[in-house]
């Protein structure tokens, strides 16, 4: 097994009862995840890859070593290893399968109780070995929660952690990712980090409605970057983009144009583009979009 600093998955409270993720007995503690870092991931990967190729390399040895003293000794020594290895299997693949009906808990439960669905990934993670695309998956839905908690830092460190790796089985959630690192980086300043998932998502195919998120995230990278040209290229097709969009996105964008138009002295459409803004959002909802941008 390779050497590493091993980190605790999760801190030493009590675990929650068996059942939906955070379900505990009176007196008991939610589990919940450590501040995430990257080095942590990296230990966590090394050290399921180094057990499961440790529980490989017995099965082998056992199966060689029973049919070696099968021809010596003619006993059923390679039905005893047969077993062994049938354990072994099972026992590996176990801790797989509890993890990913955690990961399932969490997931339905990730919109009504956040601390049940913390609870639930800090235990799934606490198991190991676990296949490499089922742990990323977990880190993947922790990115989710610390984006819903605004924790942006951290949201996006995990991401960009995740990322590196190959995903796998977990290839599926690669483009929420790279959505969450952007959206994640603008919300906390880092325009070079959102620049960079903005251009990952140009090279990867999306559906209609992923094509107008990431439209409305260009926008606002590039009125947050001062680019007011740029984002008012093609405003046509902006705006009818727009309209496709949930009401408030469509006014937030709206606004975020009128904005640029606004810098670049271009008053009547400035002028425009806030009226139409303002029929879509609440006087709330454009000030939310303000700070969006900081503008």
């Amino acid at each position: 097994m390779s050497a590493g600093p091993q980190q605790p998955v999760v801190d030493a409270q009590p675990v929650p009862s068996v059942g939906a993720p955070g379900l505990r007995r009176p007196g008991e503690a939610q589990p919940l995840c450590p501040p995430f870092r990257p080095a942590a991931l990296r230990w966590q990967v090394t050290r399921d890859l180094a057990a499961r190729a440790a529980v490989v390399v017995v099965m082998v040895l056992l199966a060689l070593f029973g049919a070696a003293l099968d021809q010596h000794t003619k006993g059923p020594w390679s039905m005893g290893a047969m077993c062994a290895l049938v354990f072994l299997w099972l026992w590996i693949n176990r801790i797989s399968i509890g993890a990913a009906q955690q990961l399932a808990q969490v997931t339905s439960v990730m919109d009504k109780d956040p601390a049940a669905a913390e609870a639930g990934i800090a235990l799934a993670l606490r198991r190991w070995p676990l296949q490499r695309a089922l742990r990323l998956m977990l880190y993947h839905r922790l990115a989710a929660l610390r984006h819903r908690q605004n924790r942006w830092a951290e949201a996006a460190a995990i991401c960009r952690s995740v990322l590196q790796y190959p995903l796998g089985q977990a290839a599926p959630v690669r483009t929420h990712l790279l959505f969450l690192l952007a959206e994640a980086d603008l919300n906390g300043g880092d325009l070079a980090g959102a620049h960079a998932a903005l251009l990952e998502l140009h090279r990867v195919p999306l559906s209609l409605m992923e094509v107008m998120q990431r439209a409305g995230l260009q926008v606002r990278y590039e009125v947050m970057s001062g680019q007011d040209a740029q984002a008012l290229s093609n405003l046509e097709q902006k705006v009818q983009a727009a309209e496709l969009m949930p009401v408030v996105q469509c006014g937030g964008l709206h606004y975020m144009l009128a904005a640029a138009a606004q810098r670049r002295g271009e008053k009547e459409l400035a002028a425009w583009l806030r009226r139409r803004a303002e029929l879509f959002c609440t006087p709330e909802e454009l000030a939310l979009a303000a700070r969006l941008v900081r503008i």
